[in-house]
């Protein structure tokens, strides 16, 4: 009987297992791609689509299309062997397609590689600008997508020119001139994409002639600090009026600080003049008299599109120095129009050439009396450093002039200023701001004052929550020490980013674009702490990834709104600090192109800029300015994203020296500037949005860098 179950079993069983489908698991797998891995197309792009199949001798694929966003029917064309043609204008909508491979050993296995179709649009800079009777302007053009081809044709349409005649433009250049145009004439240059590639293809900026860039019958403010011939500190601050013809300067009035003590009051005079040149720059010469008696400075400067002014001295060799000039804009009529709490960050050198800083905040009352209450100091005096909570005091304005001292009985010291309003008002999207100069013999410093945006969280850690560029300055006995980093903040006290620096030719890049291979950004250990009033101590550079590890440094920060202030080195007791660069700087929000989720990317940036030394920490600094014209191209000798430009210094005052080179940039906002004229230079360049660009020299033989401030 248990012989007769047992064969009885094994023959249920053989049946079951003759009956079994039995599914074999394809090994079949299907990969579509596409050169350069596009995901965007242009309008009639033809791409060839590739399909790899592997798990199977059969290697080949059916292709097909779908569009509509990936249903319905196909949108352009697909051929058998996976050429995609993409529709002509207009792109369709919505633009998503798909283009898919499906094997031809096993039709369920396949891939899909999704793209988007749009139409071509053109991007000019600058737009709008204003152009010089006689003279030039470069324009450039970006076509998007990036993949599209970077040539357009520019014509000024008849239609668009009123109170002519207009001047002419180069139709493959983009020089426009504006010789033989009339002075208050308006017109519009273009830039168009063959018809046959996409008739919407074009874009247009808007001109206008001007007798002058520098506006006539207008204020500007200045501010510049540098040193004379005997290595010994220069600064200077004050505001003059430009004549109608906007060449002329007709009066003004300007603070100086040299070796010798503070000259106050100094009169610009009406032999004082502006020459402006194509290409945006020109020389602007101050004279004026007073106590030291009559003085000539001349400086050579480059203009942004929005006639902000860059300035360097070109007086000759052993003179150097940088600044800037602002047409005025501001309301700072009387005493109320300063009211409430303004921060400020100051920077110079005592009576022994060693580096000052300070930062701070003072609560005007806005009132006749002009009094302040309530403000806080930070002090630092080459690595001694002083602090106050006490701080009270006087201001007076009147037509953009004014005054401010600052009293602090736990310093046992009273800080005296004068003010020169430049723009804004007591908005958080204007802010007031002002140039300041110290009136004291010693030490003498100026800076910027600003004032401080209303917050809701009462200026507490969560305030502080974003991304910002942070640029600072600083010396010590091996020379300049500078860095740019781009921070982190993230709202409960904690810091994260990447930043290069150069400190007398020693280069420290943590997570920026120069590591190779590259470094982890810095985070662990970096915090930021509110003490109130929008005062904050902050924890930056060092060097979280060499061996032993350099612990960051402490700074003082005084924030005018969310995510920008006022820096400086910390060197109180509470710090921990034994460095003595004494560090000072800035910190602005980063603003990354919202059209593009927030990424950077080359060909954001391209356009003509207006470039110059921000700042000089040692006097073996060369200060430059330059103007710079960035272009992105899909084929050039310098890759695909070129520098070129003309560069001056107290050497080689205009006509300059030509710059040439590369640029790269990543998509964090961090690049770099390789030039090949006037020289072999490297720089690395740090993007605080898509019209302003921080630069900072990295070659190791130069102990004496700078700062470069770039806009549009």
């Amino acid at each position: 009987m248990k012989k007769w179950v047992l064969a009885v079993a094994l023959l249920s069983l053989a049946i079951s297992m003759g009956c079994r489908n039995i599914v074999a698991v394809s090994q079949v797998k299907v990969v579509v791609s596409n050169p350069g891995n596009l995901s965007v197309l242009y309008v009639t792009q033809v791409v060839q689509f590739t399909a790899t199949v592997t798990g199977t001798s059969n290697t080949g694929v059916t292709w097909s299309l779908s569009g509509a966003g990936c249903t319905g029917s196909g949108s352009g064309t697909l051929s058998s062997s996976g050429l995609y043609t993409a529709p002509p204008a207009p792109a369709p909508n919505p633009g998503q397609v798909c283009i898919t491979a499906t094997s031809q050993a096993d039709s369920t296995r396949s891939d899909s590689a999704q793209v988007t179709v749009k139409d071509i649009t053109v991007v000019i800079t600058p737009n709008p600008e204003n152009v010089g009777k006689g003279l030039t302007q470069q324009f450039t053009a970006v076509v998007i997508p990036d993949d599209a081809p970077q040539t357009v044709t520019w014509s000024i349409p008849p239609a668009s020119c009123i109170g002519g005649p207009c001047g002419s433009i180069d139709m493959s250049t983009g020089i426009y001139s504006a010789a033989g145009a009339s002075p208050g004439a308006t017109l519009s240059v273009q830039a168009a994409v063959p018809t046959t590639l996409d008739p919407s293809g074009f874009s247009t900026a808007s001109v206008t002639v001007v007798s002058s860039r520098l506006v006539g019958s207008s204020t500007y403010a200045f501010r510049f600090s540098g040193f004379d011939t005997s290595g010994a500190a220069i600064v200077r601050v004050g505001s003059f009026v430009v004549g109608a013809d906007g060449k002329t300067i007709s009066s003004g009035v300007e603070d100086e600080l040299t070796s010798g003590g503070p000259q106050l009051g100094r009169t610009i005079i009406n032999t004082s003049s502006a020459s402006l040149n194509s290409n945006n720059q020109g020389t602007i010469t101050l004279n004026s008299t007073g106590t030291g008696g009559p003085e000539s400075n001349t400086y050579t400067m480059v203009l942004d599109a929005n006639g902000d002014i860059q300035i360097i001295d070109s007086d000759g060799p052993g003179q150097s120095g940088s600044g800037v000039i602002e047409p005025f804009t501001g309301k700072f009529k009387d005493n109320t129009s300063l009211s409430g709490p303004f921060v400020f960050g100051f920077t110079g050198v005592d009576s022994t050439g060693k580096r000052v800083g300070y930062v701070g905040l003072a609560n005007m009352d806005g009132l006749v009396d002009g009094k302040i209450t309530s403000g806080l100091l930070d002090t630092n005096d080459d690595g001694t450093a002083g602090s106050a909570s006490d701080l009270t005091g006087s201001y007076s304005m009147a037509n953009g002039i004014g005054t401010m001292s600052l009293t602090s009985p736990t310093l046992g010291k009273t800080f005296n200023f004068n003010l020169y309003g430049v723009s804004g008002q007591l908005k958080a999207n204007d802010p007031a701001t002002l140039y300041a100069i110290s009136t004291d013999a010693n030490p003498g410093v100026s800076g910027t004052v600003v004032f401080q945006a209303p917050d809701k969280n009462n200026y507490n850690n969560a305030t502080l929550k974003g991304t910002s560029v942070v640029s600072l300055t600083g010396a010590d006995s091996t020379g300049a020490n500078v860095s740019l980093t781009i921070v982190t903040t993230d709202g409960a006290g904690g810091l994260s980013g990447n930043f290069d620096q150069n400190n007398g030719g020693i280069i420290v890049d943590v997570g920026g674009p120069l590591s190779n291979p590259p470094t982890a950004p810095f985070s662990a250990g970096y915090t930021y702490s509110a003490t109130g009033s929008g005062r904050y101590t902050f924890k930056l550079l060092g060097n979280p990834n060499s061996n032993p590890v350099v612990a960051p440094v402490p700074f003082v920060l005084y924030a005018s709104g969310a995510t920008k202030g006022f820096l400086l080195e910390c060197n109180l007791p509470s710090c921990n600090n034994q460095d003595t660069s004494v560090m000072t700087g800035t910190m602005v929000p980063q603003s990354a192109p919202p059209k593009q989720n927030g990424i950077f990317s080359a060909s954001n940036i391209p356009g003509q800029y207006a470039a110059a030394t921000t700042s000089s920490g040692t006097k073996l600094v060369d200060p430059i300015a330059a103007n710079l014209l960035l272009t992105w191209v899909n084929t050039e000798t310098c890759t695909k994203q070129c520098v070129d430009g003309f560069q001056y210094d107290a050497g080689n005052p205009p006509p300059g020296e030509t710059v040439t080179g590369a640029y790269t940039l990543q998509s964090v906002g961090y690049g770099t500037f390789t030039l090949t004229a006037p020289s072999a230079e490297s720089y690395v360049i740090y993007a605080i949005d898509i019209t302003h660009i921080l630069a900072m020299d990295v070659d190791k033989t130069n102990a004496n860098a700078s700062i470069i401030f770039a806009q549009q």
